[in-house]
């Protein structure tokens, strides 16, 4: 029992004295990059482009603070910038981050009850503030924003659902539903409607 227990520590001691060596955890050897660039959890990590910037996030799960957005110049090098959620909803999946206009958004799904469903985040830079979570209302799961050519938005879902967005008007459009945004909700201009 000693012996076993000596071995698992001593394995996790080099273990951290691993990644904290000061050298970055992908560091170039050869021409070549290690994988995975980033040590520990970032499953479902969704990267955006913003001119020379990089930024990305991901699935938090249930840890807090949740949804940490991460900037690089070079997709290989990787700093926390922002932390987007300061409350528990749930369990965290597939955020979808994006650049739209002026304003970033990241579209996520929360598992779970009572705070269920897919929600919207958004902020003028990607170092926050970010607002507060609003809930879409929108069954499904994996959200993912596109703009078509002619400029609708587009907000795809699991098993190939997906909403249209258009504009001016701040309502929110499900079936024969209607209801208004909260005061502190989205920008003007996004409005989504489902699609059968």
């Amino acid at each position: 029992m000693t012996k076993n227990f000596i071995v698992i520590l001593s394995v996790l001691l080099f273990m951290v004295f691993i990644s904290t060596s000061g050298e970055s955890f992908a560091q170039k050897r050869d021409g070549y990059y290690l994988n995975p660039i980033l040590q520990g959890d970032y499953a479902d990590p969704s990267i955006m482009r913003d001119g020379s910037d990089y930024y990305m996030t991901h699935s938090s799960f249930d840890y807090m603070p949740g949804l940490t957005v991460l900037h690089s110049k070079d997709q290989v090098n990787w700093e926390p910038v922002s932390f987007v959620l300061k409350e528990y909803l749930g369990s965290v999946w597939a955020p979808d981050i994006l650049k739209h206009g002026d304003k970033y958004y990241i579209y996520f799904t929360v598992a779970g009850a009572p705070k269920g469903g897919n929600y919207v985040v958004w902020a003028d830079s990607p170092y926050g503030p970010w607002s507060e979570p609003i809930n879409l209302n929108v069954k499904h799961i994996d959200p993912g924003h596109a703009v078509g050519e002619d400029g609708t938005r587009w907000l795809f879902l699991s098993g190939g659902h997906r909403v249209t967005g258009f504009q001016p008007k701040v309502m929110w459009k499900r079936s024969m539903t209607v209801g208004a945004f909260p005061k502190n909700g989205l920008p003007p201009g996004l409005v989504w409607k489902l699609q059968r």
